[in-house]
């Protein structure tokens, strides 16, 4: 009797340990349920940890040994600045792309983007002529080609360079350097010389070697207030007889949907402000 009776206690005390242990495996599991949003008690919807999903896309940027400032430049530390990037920035926070940044000559982005090997290129005027070839999305930049800076205020158009000596950013694929290599082959007098960049063209205006700067309606005016001086003033004119062109980013024919997301960006930038703070920014 005594047996049996230790038998059933022993059998007893081995169930009980059995409950114990499934209860606490239990709890241990439900802890890591609530944790990784399995349990009923929290949504399966709900991804409280969750991080915005992405996928990497490669953006060209044109580079410039003497940077193309205040567009796109590198700076002392190393580091891309400029409007386009700003522009950029935002719309990478507003989307699900990654950016990723390729700051070379644009010869090798166009080289890139026919190989498949980058998405997106920025600095690109829109023409019908790209469009055939390649998505555009809407403009983010619109500027007027021709402006004349120089310290003479009574330079006001293309026309007024007469025998004046002017400089140009020399670039065949830009309309401000199209417009005045077609005035200097209709005028005999005209002096133009051709540099590398419009902050090269600049420095020859403030060195005297040449009278007059031309770039387009936002580089010239940055320079302006960048060293216009009340010693040495300078003076800076649009000159709207050539109308406006518009920047927007190149992208590959078949990436729609991306054209589409970006426009999208730019519009709700353009409509909440943040726009214009970075164009003020900048400009």
């Amino acid at each position: 009797m005594k047996k049996n009776i230790l038998s059933f206690m022993i059998v007893l005390s081995c169930s009980l340990l059995m409950s114990a242990c499934s209860n606490s495996d239990n709890s241990l599991n439900n802890d890591e349920n609530k944790q990784s949003g399995i349990n009923g008690n929290v949504s399966t919807t709900q991804k409280p940890f969750a991080q915005k999903s992405s996928f990497d896309v490669k953006v060209g940027l044109m580079s410039s040994s003497t940077g193309n400032a205040p567009i796109i430049f590198i700076d002392e530390k190393g580091d891309i600045q400029g409007f386009e990037y700003d522009i950029l920035k935002e719309i990478d926070k507003r989307s699900d792309y990654n950016f990723q940044y390729e700051y070379q000559p644009r010869d090798n982005l166009f080289n890139l983007m026919n190989n498949k090997e980058i998405g997106i290129i920025a600095g690109i005027e829109i023409s019908e002529q790209r469009i055939q070839k390649y998505n555009m999305t809407n403009s983010y930049l619109d500027v007027y080609p021709i402006t004349l800076l120089s310290q003479n205020p009574k330079i006001k158009k293309l026309e007024d360079i007469g025998k004046n000596s002017a400089v140009v950013k020399e670039d065949s694929m830009q309309t401000t350097f199209a417009i005045v290599k077609d005035y200097e082959n209709n005028y005999d007098d005209a002096n133009i010389n051709y540099t590398v960049s419009d902050w090269i063209s600049v420095q020859t205006l403030l060195r005297d070697d040449a009278q007059i700067a031309i770039g387009n309606s936002v580089t010239m005016p940055y320079f302006y207030s960048k060293y216009s001086t009340k010693k040495d003033p300078l003076y800076f004119s649009i000159d709207y007889d050539y109308p406006q062109e518009s920047y927007g980013f190149l992208i590959n024919k078949e990436d729609v949907d991306m054209m589409n997301d970006i426009n999208k960006h730019i519009l709700d930038m353009k409509s909440d402000g943040t726009y214009q703070k970075i164009f003020k920014k900048w400009f």
